[in-house]
C-alpha cells in the first residue's frame, strides 16, 4: 500500500548534517543547471584537461550562489519580511554554501574519472552526467521522503529525479551525437 503524504501542518524536519541543513530544491536545480552547462558547453577542446573542467563547474556554481544570495536579499528587502542584518546575512551565507557544495560531487567524479580511471575529458564529463542523474534520483527521493511519501509514491519521486537527469542527458545525445 502506498502512503500518501501527510496532510497535517506539522513542521517537516529539515535534512541536516550537523549544523548544515540541505534544501533538496537547491540541489536539484543547481545540479540540473550544471548538467545542462556540461551538455551545451562547446569549448572543451580549448580547456587544459581536468583543470579546465573544474573551472567550468566551479565558475557557474559560484555565480549561482552569488545570484541567489543577491536575489534573496533583495526579495527580503522588497517584501519587508526582514531587514538586512547579521541574522539574514548568516541565513543567506548558509544558503550560498549549499550552492557551492553542489559542485563537490561532480568534482569528485571528475577526479576519479580522470586520475583513477584515466578517462578522457569527454568520458569524464559523461561520468559527471551519470553522477548528476543519480544525484537527482537521490534528491527526488529525499524530497519525497521529507514530504511524507512512502512505498510506490516515494519510488516515483526517485524515478522522477532520474527522468529529469535522463532528459538533460538526452540533450547531449541530440546536440553532440559523437
Amino acid at each position: 500500500m502506498t502512503a500518501a503524504p501527510s496532510t497535517s501542518h506539522e513542521p517537516v524536519p529539515p535534512l541536516a548534517w550537523g549544523a548544515l541543513t540541505f534544501d533538496p530544491a537547491i540541489w536539484i536545480y543547481t545540479t540540473v543547471t550544471l548538467m545542462s552547462l556540461l551538455v551545451v558547453f562547446d569549448g572543451w577542446g580549448e580547456l587544459a584537461g581536468p583543470a579546465g573542467i573544474v573551472i567550468v563547474v566551479v565558475g557557474p556554481t559560484i555565480a549561482l550562489a552569488i545570484a541567489h544570495v543577491f536575489a534573496d536579499a533583495i526579495g527580503h528587502t522588497i517584501h519587508g519580511s526582514s531587514r538586512p542584518g547579521r541574522h539574514l546575512a548568516a541565513d543567506l551565507a548558509l544558503d550560498a554554501l549549499q550552492y557551492l557544495l553542489v559542485a563537490v560531487p561532480p568534482l569528485i567524479a571528475l577526479a576519479l574519472a580522470s586520475a583513477v580511471f584515466h578517462q578522457s575529458p569527454l568520458e569524464s564529463i559523461r561520468s559527471m552526467l551519470v553522477l548528476g542523474t543519480l544525484s537527482l534520483g537521490f534528491w527526488g527521493g529525499a524530497a519525497g521522503w521529507r514530504g511524507g511519501y512512502r512505498g510506490w509514491a516515494l519510488a516515483l519521486t526517485v524515478v522522477g529525479g532520474l527522468v529529469v537527469g535522463l532528459v538533460v542527458f538526452a540533450f547531449q545525445l541530440v546536440l553532440k551525437p559523437h
